[in-house]
């Protein structure tokens, strides 16, 4: 990647700007996550790099980026090599008046690797018709953005796609386009915001195989991205048209926590493989305020001490075991560091984010527990065991014997 290394992109989103004004999130102009993901494959491919052979992964959402009437929004994707590893990390901060701000928000974290050598992912090609003509059903694309539109998620015409979702025993295909207004800048992307943005809609094709793990009726609001295992594009999408394919066994779905991981292939109107989603994970938005949408510090929960006979009626009916006892004190060792607390003011039964805890110190405690067991686990682990009681739980189940 050459000699340099650090690499700074800058980016101004403007109120105006097509992508955030056709993607709002509760009446807000909300730049996508994904749209990352493109700016980085464009930065990197103007700068002389094979970027069909980079993958970029532990791509981690924190804030989103939301520009206004009254500011607009400056992003700075910086791009950093330690230890022959290449560190991304995107922030913004309002401009007013042309004046960029002081506070800064951090958006997202990631890695690069520039050695993806797959050539046979690359070469692989999607028999479209034959995966259409056994389809036992289709849906029109306009049916998911309904529901989303119910949720308070809404796509206008840039960042809409139009086409079916054909429905197989073991798949789901898309077929989609863009509108004739995204069509235009086709040409400018490496893959246009919508395609990326889309891709995961046609998951909910699943529920009618008659899934019910998947009912769009039991998600009362907008699933937003948390973060992604990995992303290559072995190509780039230039027509106005493209492919999104699912396997049957490539989603997960946790009704308790609303978290819905999902492998997904993107295929160019030709049917050649040009870009791959591992893992992308979305979670239901707890609410409006955890957007934080005015604030540049963000709102990170309450911080306070519990009471202390809260914290003492809260032990288990039987005594626990000295394994279990031990995975308590270090979690709660843990996340008493990332909130500059007392180990001994850290509850056992509180959600970690009503703790104060956000998902970038999450991922970052969770990699602590991977040093301790030198394994590697699940990036949505802290997630789907939403307290320390319940995570503590399913380690000394899974690892008890690596905390001997």
């Amino acid at each position: 990647m050459g000699n340099s290394t650090n690499m700074k992109c800058k980016v101004v989103i403007t109120n105006d700007n097509s992508i955030v004004q056709a993607h709002q999130l509760y009446k807000k102009n909300v730049l996508p996550g994904v749209v990352y993901l493109e700016i980085i494959f464009r930065y990197l491919q103007s700068r002389g790099m094979d970027v069909s052979r980079m993958k970029i992964y532990d791509i981690i959402f924190n804030k989103p980026v939301i520009a206004s009437e009254s500011y607009d929004k400056c992003l700075t994707i910086t791009f950093t090599e330690e230890s022959e590893k290449w560190h991304v990390r995107g922030s913004s901060r309002k401009v007013v008046e042309g004046i960029t701000g002081v506070d800064e928000d951090e958006n997202f974290t990631a890695k690069l690797d520039f050695n993806n050598h797959n050539d046979e992912l690359k070469i692989e090609n999607l028999q479209v018709e034959a995966l259409k003509k056994t389809a036992f059903k289709s849906v029109s694309m306009e049916y998911f953005y309904e529901k989303l539109r119910e949720k308070g998620l809404i796509h206008f015409d840039f960042m809409k796609l139009d086409g079916d979702v054909y429905i197989g025993e073991e798949y789901i295909l898309a077929e989609v386009s863009l509108s004739p207004s995204a069509a235009e800048q086709a040409q400018k992307y490496y893959i246009h915001p919508a395609f990326l943005d889309s891709a995961a809609i046609p998951i909910g094709g699943f529920i009618f195989q008659g899934d019910l793990n998947l009912n769009f009726n039991e998600i009362t609001k907008p699933l937003i991205p948390m973060l992604i295992e990995g992303f290559c594009s072995y190509r780039p999408i230039k027509s106005n048209k493209a492919y999104v394919y699912i396997g049957k066994t490539d989603w997960r779905w946790s009704e308790k926590t609303k978290i819905l991981a999902t492998n997904i292939k993107m295929y160019t109107e030709d049917g050649k493989l040009a870009a791959v989603f591992s893992k992308f994970t979305v979670k239901e938005i707890r609410s409006v305020e955890t957007l934080d949408f005015d604030s540049a510090k963000g709102k990170k929960g309450s911080t306070e001490k519990m009471p202390s006979d809260e914290i003492a009626n809260e032990q288990d009916s039987d005594k626990p075991n000295e394994v279990l006892s031990f995975i308590q004190q270090e979690l709660k060792s843990m996340m008493a560091r990332h909130l500059n607390r007392s180990a001994e003011s850290i509850s056992l039964d509180q959600d970690y984010f009503d703790m104060g805890l956000d998902s970038i110190r999450l991922l970052e405690i969770l990699k602590e527990i991977e040093n301790l067991l030198q394994k590697q686990l699940y990036p949505t682990l802290l997630f789907e065991h939403d307290n320390i009681r319940n995570l503590s739980k399913y380690l000394e189940c899974e690892f008890g014997g690596h905390f001997n």
